[in-house]
């Protein structure tokens, strides 16, 4: 729960460091990628990388102890859906210019 809350956190924290996304787009091929959405995307997608590698590695640990692992475990995979669903939703949020 906390580490949801934490990349939540890091999005909105890079939204008012950053001030949004900017219109300041030249290509028309339908992509956009300038520093602000890079930040915006990458940030948040890797510190939920990373906190679902460290989650994994703690399924480890507590699996090899032969203590009650399966919480961990779906801890871990809830960490995996969280990174899958930040990196879908703010790279199309980001990257993609309409209209």
């Amino acid at each position: 729960m906390l580490s949801a809350l934490a990349v939540v956190a890091s999005i909105v924290l890079i939204l008012v460091i950053v001030g949004g996304v900017g219109d300041d787009c030249s290509n028309v091929d339908g992509l956009c990628m300038t520093a602000d959405r890079i930040e915006i995307v990458m940030i948040p997608t890797l510190l939920s990388l990373v906190l679902a590698v460290i989650c994994g590695w703690k399924t480890y640990k507590v699996w090899s102890r032969h203590i009650r692992w399966r919480p961990w475990l779906f801890a871990t995979y809830g960490m995996w859906m969280l990174t899958t669903a930040c990196l879908l939703g703010t790279s199309t949020i980001a990257f993609v210019e309409v209209g």
